[in-house]
């Protein structure tokens, strides 16, 4: 998988995260997320390496690491990849 095409997938799965999402950052395979919490006060980071050749992941910062927007985001932006890479 190319760069450009990742990207594409990281940005999409943004878009359909709506609000929960409110940056990300793409530099080649990896990928730095900011969301808001629960009450919209605060922001919190988390970043993952993805692999280009079969959509694994590894977070490598997690400023809560049980957070269910972080997994999600990670799961569809590796499903996302996967799919693609099988075509």
């Amino acid at each position: 998988m190319n760069e450009s095409k990742f990207y594409d997938i990281v940005k999409e799965v943004e878009n359909e995260m709506g609000g929960y999402i409110t940056q990300t950052s793409v530099n080649g395979f990896s990928v730095e997320i900011e969301c808001k919490s629960n009450s919209g006060k605060q922001r919190h980071t988390a970043k993952f390496e993805f692999d280009k050749n079969t959509g694994d992941s590894t977070t490598t910062f997690a400023a809560y690491p049980n957070s269910g927007t972080y997994r999600y985001f990670r799961d569809e932006v590796r499903a996302k990849m996967r799919k693609e890479l099988n075509n």
